[in-house]
């Protein structure tokens, strides 16, 4: 089994049976997270080819092991409202469809406020986060509106930040080799699927053959697919290589922003990186927008 170095803890993996181990050590006992797995049939609604998963519907896809962290650190959670997660990603791809999660948003802090944020760290292998933001979360395909979508790369060490207001889809782009993240959200909300469900996953699919592909499921006019990079944020507790669990846990005040990301929306983007300068000025105008709104 191998360290999953970049994650700061005592982690060890096995990439061919993708067994995963918390070994408690002189830095600390790990405590018992919450467990949870997604199988093929769970995902069959969000596949560009649902029909694809026949036979297999109740085969694991990833496993996800929620409020890990070391015993001793609970305060993380009572005092800060912060949990910390871990997810493991089987080798696969649907049909064509390369492998991903299901899809999720998070909920307004406030009625007609921004949503949650949320920090990712690609601990092993590498994942593209593909992002959208929409008017109505819960509509289906024929109402909903797609006003952006961002596909942001995360190697292996980097920090990938899902910024208000944005759903997010993570995808393996490495069809050798697994993918494990972990991840900072705060704690006091659940995510919403049902949207994702409804219009068939998001408004993006990516492809092995084709690559990126626009869902036809959705009537309204589907935006480009604006691509980017992650970048360091050591303002917000974002450094690449250094384990994302050790920065909240050294300074949790650095990760207020996934509470208050009112008060950060100028350092949240500058972890998005453009290559393309026509969307580093869409950038610079979008958070100018939210900046004057908020």
């Amino acid at each position: 089994m191998q360290l999953v170095q970049d994650s700061g803890l005592n982690i060890y993996f096995d990439p061919e049976t993708l067994r995963i181990a918390f070994v408690d050590s002189d830095a600390g006992k790990f405590q018992r997270p919450e467990y949870s797995v997604r199988t093929f049939e769970a995902l069959s609604p969000i596949l560009e080819d649902p029909g694809c998963v026949a036979g297999e519907e109740q085969e694991i896809v990833y496993w996800m092991y929620r409020n890990l962290g070391l015993q001793g650190n609970e305060h993380m959670v009572k005092t800060h409202s912060l949990r910390y997660d871990l997810s493991v990603f089987r080798l696969h791809r649907f049909g064509q469809e390369l492998m991903k999660t299901s899809g999720h948003y998070h909920p307004a802090i406030w009625q007609g406020g921004p949503s949650y944020p949320e920090i990712y760290e690609v601990a092993y292998g590498t994942a593209i986060f593909l992002m959208q933001e929409v008017d109505d979360i819960n509509a289906g395909p024929d109402s909903v509106d797609v006003s952006s979508c961002i596909a942001l790369e995360c190697r292996q060490g980097e920090k990938a930040i899902m910024p208000p207001n944005f759903g997010h889809v993570t995808i393996n782009p490495d069809p050798n080799t697994p993918l494990i993240t972990t991840n900072w959200v705060c704690s006091d909300f659940s995510s919403v699927y049902g949207g994702a469900e409804v219009c068939q996953g998001f408004a993006w699919y990516r492809t092995e053959d084709r690559g990126w592909v626009e869902n036809p499921k959705y009537a309204c006019e589907v935006p480009k697919l604006r691509h980017a990079r992650c970048g360091d944020v050591p303002e917000l507790g974002l450094v690449a290589g250094r384990g994302l669990y050790e920065s909240g846990l050294a300074n949790p005040e650095l990760f207020a922003w996934l509470k208050r990301p009112y008060d950060f929306t100028q350092l949240m983007w500058q972890g998005i990186e453009f290559s393309d300068p026509d969307d580093e000025a869409w950038k610079a105008t979008y958070v100018e927008q939210v900046d004057n709104h908020e």
